[in-house]
């Protein structure tokens, strides 16, 4: 989690209907007023973690990086995933003992404290409840995890 503290590559998907829909002045065709109301929310609310992510990531630190010495990255294939990903090795008694590195460490998990607090969640939230209400509207119900 340390080794990949700079990462902001979060995907939240764009609502293109309900841009249309406010760019041609017709978002009043939805007539469930708390969906309309909640699906505006919920795209002005993706614009601010788009800017969030955008901020946060250039203060990012890229901690394996800045110090190498500390966290050693290696690549493998992961062939579950059929992708390259990463393995970190850290050596936690030196990371201790640098304060540079825990001065940049402090910043990062500040940095990613307030992402997820101030962007993420509240997203995440909204996007729910957009879900919740879009299933009421066209009367859907999904059956629990549990009954499956």
């Amino acid at each position: 989690m340390i080794a990949s503290s700079h990462y902001y590559n979060f995907a939240a998907p764009e609502l293109p209907t309900v841009t249309e829909l406010v760019s041609a002045g017709r978002i009043k065709i939805l007539r469930d007023e708390p969906l309309r109301t909640a699906l505006v929310a919920l795209q002005q609310t993706r614009d601010s973690l788009m800017h969030m992510i955008s901020i946060q990531a250039m203060g990012a630190v890229d901690l394996p990086s800045r110090y190498p010495a500390l966290i050693q990255a290696e690549p493998y294939f992961d062939e579950a995933s059929g992708e390259v990903v990463q393995r970190f090795q850290c050596d936690v008694a030196a990371m201790r003992a640098d304060q540079g590195f825990l001065n940049d460490l402090s910043a990062a998990t500040d940095r990613n404290d307030a992402f997820r607090r101030d962007a993420l969640a509240p997203w995440s939230e909204q996007f729910d409840e957009v879900h919740a209400l879009v299933d009421a509207a066209l009367g859907m119900t999904h059956p629990n995890e549990d009954d499956t």
